[in-house]
């Protein structure tokens, strides 16, 4: 309650914390994911053509099956696994998709989303450090202007008035994508 000037009570009403948007729930949630990623994926040498391939072939051993999970759930997205078998293929490897990860729900959908589109962002400053003769189409294959808001955009829509049970789904999802890169890249040793 609060009195005004003329004396009259008014009921103020106390300010409620906004509720954190999908994606700060997700990046909070996953950080130690995300780390122990850039961790496993950082002892690579993008200069040295044998370090790459095996960098590139421990994404393709994950992106194809992820990209096959998430195939639909956003119409604007594109699949970056093709960019990733021609690279792969000019540096004389042959890999295959694999069969797509089951996914537990819609949430665990958009979760393993938000990772993909994420590692867009990370793979423009990746595609800098790759050596000069090397082929980079996967790693250059960055958000186009806008296109990461448009994400967020689209994720906070699918899921940020939805229940807690919905965010935990989410958050299964994008942990689950987080994992299976870090063990790609830590059996690639």
């Amino acid at each position: 309650m609060k009195m005004t000037t003329e004396g009259d009570l008014i009921a103020v009403a106390p300010l409620l914390p906004a509720k954190p948007s999908l994606r700060m729930v997700l990046r909070a949630a996953t950080t130690a994911d995300h780390e122990a990623v850039d961790s496993e994926f950082g002892r690579f040498d993008l200069t040295l053509r044998l370090s790459y391939t095996q960098f590139l072939m421990a994404h393709a051993r994950v992106l194809g099956v992820l990209e096959g999970a998430v195939a639909g759930i956003w119409s604007p997205w594109r699949a970056r696994f093709p960019l990733l078998k021609a690279d792969l293929a000019e540096l004389g490897v042959t890999v295959s998709e694999g069969k797509p990860l089951p996914t537990r729900s819609t949430a665990a959908q958009w979760g393993a989303l938000y990772v993909l589109e994420g590692s867009r962002l990370g793979g423009g400053i990746l595609a800098g450090r790759v050596g000069p003769e090397l082929p980079k189409r996967y790693l250059s294959a960055t958000h186009e202007a806008g296109s990461w808001r448009k994400f967020a955009d689209a994720l906070e829509q699918a899921g940020g008035s939805e229940s807690d049970s919905w965010r935990a789904d989410a958050i299964g999802g994008a942990k689950l994508a987080f994992a299976r890169f870090t063990q790609s890249a830590t059996e690639t040793r």
